[in-house]
């Protein structure tokens, strides 16, 4: 379904793009081909971040899978874990850095 999901979504954006990965983990690996230089680029990777998010998370999927979230996704990171996980995300940190001093408004805000 993931897959079918991304390569209709592609196409929508008429899209070209590389599928790399790992065969013994089954991690796969989707690049769209996009133009950086391009005024629209931003908006364009939002919408394509926000209905592939939106998606995986309505399959009970995971947005990373071996190099961890990133700062690009941190604005994601409560819609997949949800609101209790991502409430004890916070409590967590709130233990060692009760101050809000280390790296403030980064990943857990």
């Amino acid at each position: 379904d993931y897959l079918i999901f991304l390569l209709k979504l592609l196409a929508e954006y008429n899209l070209d793009y590389v599928v790399y990965g790992h065969a013994g983990n089954g991690n796969l690996h989707l690049r769209p081909i996009i133009d950086f230089a391009s005024k629209d680029c931003n908006i364009l990777m939002d919408v394509l971040a926000n209905r592939v998010f939106n998606h995986v998370s309505e399959i009970n999927g995971s947005i990373s899978g071996e190099h961890g979230d990133g700062m690009l996704r941190t604005k994601y990171i409560p819609m997949i874990y949800g609101p209790t996980m991502y409430q004890m995300f916070k409590q967590i940190k709130s233990i060692f850095d009760d101050k809000k001093i280390m790296n403030p408004g980064k990943k857990i805000p």
